[in-house]
C-alpha cells in the first residue's frame, strides 16, 4: 500500500509538518477558521460521510480503525444531522388513523 501523502520530489511521504502548513495555507485561502489542521478535515470527512448515509462500518473502514470505538470518537452528531430527526410529536396527526394511538 503507497502512502497517504506521498511526496513529488522523493520516494518517501510527506513530513507531518508539510502536510499540517499545506491544510493551513489552503484552509486560510478557502477563508475557514484558524486552527483547522489534518485532524479536523479527517473528523469533517466522518462526520459529513455519516450525514451522507455510509455506513458506520464503512467510515471505520475508510478511517484505518480497527475498532468501533476509535470511530465513534469522529462521529458526534452534527446539528444538522440531529435537526433532520422528526419527533413523534411532529408525525402524530400523520399516525392517528393508523391504529398506534392507545385505546
Amino acid at each position: 500500500m503507497g502512502w497517504l501523502f506521498p511526496s513529488t520530489v522523493r520516494d518517501e511521504s510527506l513530513t507531518t509538518s508539510t502536510v499540517e502548513m499545506f491544510i493551513k495555507k489552503h484552509a486560510q485561502a478557502l477563508g475557514l477558521p484558524d486552527g483547522v489542521t489534518p485532524h479536523t478535515m479527517r473528523h469533517c470527512f466522518a462526520c459529513h460521510a455519516l450525514e451522507d448515509g455510509v455506513s458506520h462500518t464503512f467510515i471505520q473502514q475508510l478511517l484505518g480503525h480497527r475498532s468501533p470505538n476509535s470511530t465513534d470518537v469522529y462521529l458526534q452528531m452534527s446539528s444538522k444531522a440531529l435537526m433532520g430527526i422528526r419527533s413523534p410529536f411532529d408525525t402524530f396527526e400523520e399516525k392517528e388513523g393508523d391504529g398506534c394511538r392507545d385505546k
